[in-house]
C-alpha cells in the first residue's frame, strides 16, 4: 500500500518546529497544524514514527535544557524561572517531570550537581 503522498516529510519538519519551539508554551493543536494533521491524529502518527508520544519527546526536551540551567553558575535563577525558561509554566507538574527523569528534585539536582562538579560551565 502506498504511503500518502509527503508522509516522508512531515517528521523532519515537526521535529524541527518542536525543536525550535518547545521551551513554549505548545499545544497540540499548534503542533498539529503544523504537520497538517488532525489534533487527533498527531499523537497516533508522532508516537508511530518515533516510538514516544509527543508529550514527552516534548518533555525530554525540556528536562535536557532544565538540567543544563540547573548545571550553570546562575544560581539566581529560581526554580520557577528555570521552569518557566524551558516551557513549564506550572512549577509542580515541573519538579513532578523533573523527578520522574532524574530522580531527583530540580533543587536537589542542582545542590547534588553543585557539590560534585563546582566548575560546571
Amino acid at each position: 500500500m502506498p504511503t500518502p503522498q509527503g508522509e516522508n516529510t512531515v517528521l523532519p519538519g515537526l521535529l524541527d518546529f518542536i525543536h525550535r519551539n518547545f521551551n513554549r508554551n505548545l499545544t497540540v493543536e499548534e503542533v498539529a497544524s503544523t504537520a497538517h494533521l488532525s489534533k487527533t491524529y498527531i499523537g497516533e502518527f508522532f508516537r508511530g514514527k518515533t516510538g514516544v508520544t509527543l508529550v514527552k519527546y516534548i518533555n525530554t526536551l525540556r528536562i535536557e535544557k532544565a538540567r543544563s540551567l540547573l548545571l550553570t553558575k546562575e544560581p539566581q535563577k529560581s526554580i520557577a524561572e528555570i521552569a518557566d525558561a524551558c516551557g513549564f509554566y506550572d512549577v509542580s507538574y515541573f519538579t513532578r517531570v523533573f523527578r520522574e527523569k532524574t530522580g531527583f528534585s530540580p533543587t536537589r539536582y542542582r545542590t547534588i550537581s553543585a557539590n560534585n562538579f563546582p566548575n560546571n560551565p
